[in-house]
């Protein structure tokens, strides 16, 4: 089960291992400064799990955008030689 704790911003320099075992079993570590709420520490892999979820997040809403637009009676489709030729355009500049 995983555990909220807080913790003032000194603690991180002066009980850094602390608070890096706690992340180590999962939980979660709030820094405060002045009383009122900084940041948030979670462990590595869970940072590492969530951007992975961020970003099919993302991948799957512009897909359903993708599809949306395919499926109206404007969309204009390319043939394979003007696609390939407007993906060589737009990788020009990278």
């Amino acid at each position: 089960m995983r555990n909220t704790h807080v913790r003032a911003t000194r603690e991180l320099r002066n009980n850094f291992p602390e608070i890096a075992r706690l992340l180590e079993q999962h939980d979660q570590v709030i820094i405060t400064k002045n009383g009122n709420g900084a940041a948030v520490l979670i462990n590595f892999d869970e940072y590492a799990a969530y951007e992975d979820y961020l970003h099919k997040k993302y991948v799957l809403s512009e897909l359903r955008k993708a599809q949306t637009e395919a499926h109206a009676s404007d969309t204009q489709w390319l043939d394979d030689e003007d696609f390939w030729a407007g993906i060589e355009d737009a990788s020009d500049g990278i």
